[in-house]
């Protein structure tokens, strides 16, 4: 049986994860986060994390929230 989009997904970001270790995740993490903030959040990583954290709390929270209806 093939593989969902999702588990081919997962399983190539857990063999990266192995492959290059913590830090580079790390990294390459906060250099996405970086990237959302300035291109949602006017560079304002404060904003963008309280805006993560009220849609994570939000009681639609299964719903997906799309960052470009944050501003």
């Amino acid at each position: 049986m093939p593989l969902s989009p999702t588990e081919r997904a997962r399983r190539g970001g857990q063999a990266t994860a192995l492959k290059y270790g913590h830090p580079h995740m790390s990294t390459i993490g906060y250099a996405g986060m970086l990237i959302v903030a300035g291109r949602y959040f006017g560079n304002d990583v404060a904003a963008m994390m309280q805006y993560v954290r009220n849609a994570k709390n939000h009681p639609d929270q299964q719903k997906a929230i799309p960052f470009h209806t944050a501003v």
